[in-house]
This record gives structure tokens, C-alpha cells and sequence, in this order.
């Protein structure tokens, strides 16, 4: 896929990339905290 287009449907598939990226990060970082806690709260417990 190439950036440096100045098409409109060029960008528009560049930002809805970007957007996909953004959100599978995101979703990422929820599912580490989540087992970051879920192992808090079982270190806590069990100790």
C-alpha cells in the first residue's frame, strides 16, 4: 500500500489501515492488563 498517494480513495484505505491497527493495539493492551490482573489478584490471593 503506498502513502504517499493523494487520492481520496488511497487515504481512505490508508486511515480505515490505520484505524485497524489502532484497534487491534488497543485490544492487545486490554487483553495484557487483563492477564496482568487476573495474575495480581492470583499472587495476592494465594500468598
Amino acid at each position: 500500500m503506498c502513502i504517499y498517494t493523494t487520492g481520496k480513495g488511497e487515504l481512505h484505505g490508508f486511515k480505515y489501515y490505520l484505524r485497524i491497527i489502532v484497534s487491534h493495539m488497543k485490544y492487545q493492551m486490554i487483553q495484557a492488563s487483563r492477564k496482568d490482573f487476573l495474575g495480581h489478584v492470583a499472587i495476592t490471593r494465594f500468598s
